[in-house]
């Protein structure tokens, strides 16, 4: 009898592992993937009106030149208006379409399926494919490392459009590592964000200079905002809460843990050096923090020094540990309040090597393990207070979106329709 033709075989896109056995479990599943998944973009509508910041009246450039207090809001800015996720969440917390079009996971919710957007007409080479995707995330160290400690156990392109991620826990909700920026691709935008450079830390000279954009907490740069007729000033959402972390063996400091107290950290220690600041209960997604794969902790050398340690740069976390240090002064003996650079005060909290640590870590963590990567072993962690910074905007400005975690980019146009 003849030999029947053989149909050609499409070769199967890689999986790129994040653990041995999910790339396993991965491959067992795709018997449940097979339906192809339909490739429409999901339509985009207007964003919020409470995300959505200068609507109204003419434009004067293509580049808002800003100036930002804290470094980290700078950053997210930057990677904000040049990197686009996967998905993106508006300061409502609600997802929207961005780099994925569609998405949507199977029965076990352990995985999910990204649909990333088609080319435009005719442009065939200016997309990401599923297949770049899951081989720029292996290759960035930054966003593997972010993968693993969202739990992420393999990706696995199933075609140019469709990528599906392995979770080792379930999800029903849509997971929200895939609005981590970290896990951004380059993007063109057609507004550039600018970073006003100053020879001095007084913001109040970014707005003698012009700046477009002014992202504060400061009273006193606030205060002087206000009195200029072409400026506005916008609330941003509460996005940082700061917390007290003891070492395992460390007395307290506070004599309790009372709303009362918090509510006296936020108005009387932080008042001077930050305008809105309310009582802490502590991130959301602090519940998470048990699920968090252990790891080992080296102990210092020395004896714990006796003090409240808070990063140098970071003027509410001084002002928090300066007033706990004079609320336990009459039994805590010599404890004092010191500021360490951004560096050495990572390695003395990974280290335990202080008796306490004043920290700020972000109200919406899209990673909770990552945020802790660097604590303490078991540390006892006392919320203490919430703040939120405000955008100072000059009459002109193009329209600006708010993500989720306070992040601020230019809008695009789709949004402001």
């Amino acid at each position: 009898m003849p030999l029947r033709p053989r149909r050609p075989m499409r070769s199967r896109a890689p999986v790129v592992p994040f653990l041995a056995a999910g790339a396993l479990a991965l491959g067992a599943a795709l018997g449940c993937a097979r339906r192809p998944a339909t490739t429409r973009p999901a339509p985009l509508v207007r964003w919020p009106a409470e995300c959505l910041i200068g609507q109204d009246g003419p434009t004067t450039s293509d580049t808002i030149i800003a100036a930002f207090e804290d470094t980290s809001d700078a950053r997210r800015a930057q990677l904000a208006t040049t990197r686009e996720a996967p998905v993106r969440f508006d300061c409502t917390g609600r997802p929207w379409p961005a780099l994925a079009v569609l998405w949507s996971r199977d029965t076990s919710a352990r995985f999910w399926t990204l649909v990333l957007r088609p080319p435009a007409t005719g442009d065939t080479d200016a997309r990401w494919t599923a297949g770049a995707l899951a081989a720029a995330w292996r290759d960035d160290s930054a966003a593997a490392r972010t993968l693993r400690y969202a739990g992420v156990t393999a990706v696995l392109p199933l075609d140019d459009q469709r990528v599906v991620v392995e979770l080792a826990q379930p999800s029903n909700g849509l997971p929200a590592v895939f609005g981590d920026r970290v896990l951004g691709v380059p993007r063109p935008t057609p507004v550039t964000l600018a970073p006003m450079s100053l020879s001095s830390a007084d913001l109040r000279d970014a707005i003698d200079r012009g700046a477009d954009l002014v992202q504060t907490a400061d009273p006193a740069v606030l205060d002087y905002a206000r009195r200029q007729s072409e400026l506005s000033e916008v609330a941003l959402p509460w996005s940082r809460a700061y917390l007290l972390l003891l070492a395992p063996d460390a007395k307290p400091l506070t004599p309790s843990d009372t709303v009362a107290f918090r509510t006296s950290l936020a108005s009387d220690a932080v008042s001077a050096v930050a305008e809105d600041a309310r009582p802490g209960a502590g991130p959301p997604w602090w519940d998470e923090a048990a699920e968090c794969p252990a790891r080992p902790q080296p102990r210092p050398p020395q004896p714990t020094p006796e003090v409240i340690a808070y990063r140098s740069d970071d003027r509410v976390a001084r002002a928090l540990a300066e007033r706990l240090v004079a609320l336990a002064s009459a039994s805590a003996g010599d404890l004092r309040a010191r500021g360490l650079a951004p560096d050495s005060f990572r390695a003395a909290l990974r280290l335990g090597a202080a008796r306490a640590f004043v920290l700020s870590v972000p109200l919406d963590a899209t990673v909770p393990c990552r945020e802790l990567a660097d604590w303490p072993a078991r540390p006892t962690v006392l919320p203490l207070i919430d703040t939120r910074a405000r955008l100072v905007v000059r009459r002109g400005v193009r329209p600006l979106a708010v993500e989720r975690d306070g992040g601020v980019r230019p809008a695009e146009a789709a949004e402001i329709r």
